[in-house]
């Protein structure tokens, strides 16, 4: 069970930590400015209109995030329940994370 749940940590870690933190204002830490913000400015918004954009950016990452927990979730269950060790478990999550 232990080994199961190190590499489920693994995966997580590697398939999952892609959110970028935004503590600081862009442009403040030499950082990009966060994707929503980016996407704003290149699309020539200002105002309401980059705030309403970015708003509604945001909120669909949120989503995008909720359903990949979702599946990650019901993916290390299946992996779980197959009781494969190691590699085997790990490259049957990745093929799971993988599906459509």
């Amino acid at each position: 069970m232990h080994k199961f749940l190190t590499l489920a940590a693994l995966a997580a870690f590697t398939l999952g930590a892609q959110a970028q933190p935004a503590s600081a204002p862009a442009g403040k830490t030499g950082e990009k400015p966060h994707k929503c913000v980016a996407e704003a400015q290149a699309k020539g918004l200002s105002g309401d209109a980059a705030k309403e954009a970015i708003k509604a950016c945001r909120e669909e990452k949120k989503v995008k995030v909720a359903e990949h927990a979702k599946k990650k979730e019901a993916c290390e269950a299946e992996v779980k329940g197959q009781g494969l060790k190691d590699k085997e478990a790990l490259a049957a999550f990745k093929a799971c994370m993988k599906k459509d």
